[in-house]
């Protein structure tokens, strides 16, 4: 597996570490996607990609490799969209399907990437 390969593995394992430690986190009301606080702060953590001259004003689109994470993971269920106490959208960790993806050989993550 080449260097950029392994980036891209540890940059998702970035991501969801993220998610982990701010949980739950508040979604957009217009489409339930990260705000713009938590975007830059993910982008500057990124290795394997960054978005240059973002802001955060920006919406989480522009963040490629963020918006792409933020997709998969939804759509395998290791994050879930709730609504709150006040309906808004909130995003939580599935603490079991994260338990899963960890258990995977490098090669399996990034066929599952």
């Amino acid at each position: 597996m080449d260097l950029s390969t392994q980036l891209i593995l540890k940059d998702f394992d970035t991501f969801l570490d993220f998610l982990n430690e701010q949980a739950p986190l508040e979604l957009t009301r217009d489409k339930g996607v990260l705000k713009g606080k938590y975007l830059l702060s993910l982008n500057e953590k990124m290795k394997s990609f960054q978005t240059m001259l973002a802001s955060n004003k920006h919406k989480q689109d522009v963040f490629t490799l963020i918006n792409t994470f933020f997709f998969i993971a939804e759509k395998v269920q290791i994050v879930l969209k709730k609504t709150g106490k006040k309906d808004e959208k909130m995003l939580h960790l599935n603490v079991e399907r994260a338990k899963l993806y960890d258990a995977l050989s490098e090669n399996e993550k990034y066929i599952f990437c």
